[in-house]
């Protein structure tokens, strides 16, 4: 045992680009786990001294200009990082269309957001005003195409330990102004600021890895790289109509205080999609390998993580819903014990996300990307349209019922719609049932029996 693992080892020491892409992915993997905890106890903290309104405008201002952020991002990620790949000798073009098109994006998303905010709320100043300051976030959103630079080099160690940091930083301060009673303003301006910070420090660090000269604004690239995008940024707006309509429409019908109640639960639910998200970005790679070579294998490896994915967010969620009481006073307090019935309704979304995250990647690396975006934009479609008809009827918990239903249409239903994609819906519904494990139990026996009467034939 000791000498395969020995041998694992040495096999991996001689492969330096394997190494590097292992070492970028753990500071992701730890970057992400360790925010997301310190943000969720912090946030817990927040909320229990903000109370469930004003927790609700804090929420509520994030999830406004969340809304608007797509305009600032453009789909640029993936466009982008390919190209930096595919095209060193392009590079500096290649960045500079970059940084032009988020500025453009920054400021477009800016002026939307005061306008529509000011239609909104115009007579409403703590909402006016926060949505106003936050959005400026989005003047920073360059920063990204430097994030793309270190990612195609493989070299996010710089950015995690620079936006480490910043986010350290801020935590400290956010942890001041709640001991020090400071109003909800000042947590807002934390959040600017914290995106102006790490503007900053990824510009440093941008200037001291790369020569700045190169930089040089091509028509052509620029143009070419927007046709590229558009598509990503029409995905991404559905999206994020997806996941944030629900804040929006709850604060319209219902006010702030329910705004708060549904953000309490579902930050309890979404914790949980880290596990997936990290699982899947380290192992499908290796999916997708197979597919090409070896599809059988391929698929039995995606029968198994749809079924440790359903069997988790099934044990996940009845554990959640049975404890949702004594889970939503422990961490949140008493003024939030609305959100526990909602908790208990929201919290099995999970069910179709984990698998959906799994979903999604495979319809691409099958060169289905309009379906994505069409499933996308079909989910948040049936989401506006539920929380309308939902939420006069059944309040907060009727936000919680329309994301339920919304996340088994886009990421489970949507799949049965398609020759392709089918295949991969029956897998989702046999293993959402369990009935896969028992195939994968089966094939698990046949071959450690295999195994067994292999070594006894060698012993003799």
């Amino acid at each position: 045992m000791f000498g395969k693992i020995k041998q694992t080892l040495t096999g991996l020491s001689e492969r330096p680009n394997l190494m590097a892409a292992l070492r970028n992915l753990s500071w992701l993997a730890f970057d992400r786990v360790f925010r997301l905890g310190v943000s969720f106890v912090v946030t817990l903290w927040l909320a229990r001294y903000l109370a469930p309104e004003l927790f609700g405008v804090y929420n509520y201002a994030i999830a406004f200009t969340a809304l608007f952020s797509v305009l600032a991002a453009l789909g640029l990620q993936g466009v982008v990082v390919q190209l930096l790949i595919d095209k060193p000798d392009q590079i500096g073009e290649t960045l500079t269309s970059a940084f032009v098109l988020q500025f453009i994006g920054g400021v477009v998303s800016v002026l939307a957001a005061i306008v529509i905010a000011i239609f909104l709320h115009d007579h409403e100043d703590n909402i006016l005003v926060a949505v106003l300051s936050l959005s400026a976030i989005n003047l920073f959103r360059f920063a990204d195409t430097i994030r793309f630079y270190f990612e195609a080099k493989v070299q996010s160690k710089q950015l995690v330990i620079f936006e480490g940091a910043v986010f350290s930083l801020i935590v400290l301060l956010r942890i001041v102004f709640v001991v020090t009673a400071l109003p909800l303003m000042y947590f807002i301006w934390l959040l600017v600021l914290e995106a102006f910070l790490t503007a900053v420090a990824f510009a440093v660090l941008f200037v001291k890895n790369f020569d700045v000269r190169k930089l040089a604004f091509v028509r052509d690239s620029f143009v070419g790289l927007l046709k590229m995008a558009w598509p990503l940024t029409v995905a991404m707006m559905a999206t994020m109509l997806y996941m944030r309509t629900d804040q929006v429409m709850l604060a319209s019908m219902l006010g702030q205080q329910a705004v708060g109640i549904y953000s309490a639960s579902v930050r309890l639910t979404e914790i949980w999609y880290v596990l997936p998200s990290i699982i899947v970005s380290s192992v499908f790679p290796r999916i997708l390998l197979e597919m090409r070579s070896n599809p059988d294998r391929a698929n039995r490896a995606t029968d198994m993580l749809l079924f440790g994915f359903a069997v988790t967010s099934l044990l996940v969620a009845a554990a959640v819903s049975m404890f949702s009481i004594n889970i939503v006073s422990y961490l949140f307090g008493l003024d939030y014990l609305e959100a526990a019935p909602v908790l208990s309704i929201h919290i099995w979304s999970s069910l179709f996300v984990f698998s959906g995250l799994l979903s999604s990647r495979w319809l691409v690396a099958m060169s289905m990307q309009r379906f994505v975006l069409i499933s996308t934009a079909l989910g948040a479609i049936v989401n506006i349209g539920l929380n309308y008809l939902l939420i006069p009827v059944y309040g907060v918990s009727g936000a919680a019922w329309a994301t339920l239903i919304a996340q088994l249409v886009s990421c489970v239903l949507i799949n049965a719609c398609h020759p392709v994609s089918r295949r991969f819906f029956i897998a989702q519904v046999s293993a959402l049932s369990l009935v896969s494990g028992l195939s994968l139990l089966r094939w698990w026996r046949l071959n450690s029996s295999a195994a067994n009467s292999l070594g006894g034939k060698n012993s003799e």
